[in-house]
């Protein structure tokens, strides 16, 4: 991991039996996540030995490319697909500044016109 870089991580639970259209769903989004401008990377895995765990990640250039996301159809789309779990879920978003949780996003957004 590199320090300018912004990264943002989900784990949540989903109904075991959801776990492998979940992944499905997240493979055909992290395919448009990676022709984003200032996206490095994305990667879902699964957990299916525990309970369905399911955990998804981007790497971005910069907290500014990141940031960009927030205002997307792909990013709502990944935020329906979180609505799933049945437990809340884990977000984490690892910035320059340091780390952040769920309230990043609404804290961006509450500031962008």
């Amino acid at each position: 991991m590199t320090a300018l870089h912004a990264y943002m991580t989900i784990q949540w639970l989903v109904p075991v039996g959801k776990a492998r259209s979940m992944t499905e769903a997240l493979h055909l989004l992290m395919a448009s996540t990676r022709n984003q401008p200032g996206c490095l990377g994305c990667s879902v895995s699964a957990d299916l030995a525990e309970k369905g765990k399911i955990r998804y990640a981007e790497e971005w250039l910069s907290q500014d490319a990141l940031q960009h996301q927030f205002q997307t159809d792909r990013f709502k789309s990944l935020v329906a697909l979180i609505e799933n779990a049945t437990e809340p879920p884990v977000v984490e978003f690892l910035l320059p500044g340091g780390s952040r949780g769920l309230e990043y996003v609404e804290d961006v957004c509450s500031r962008q016109p």
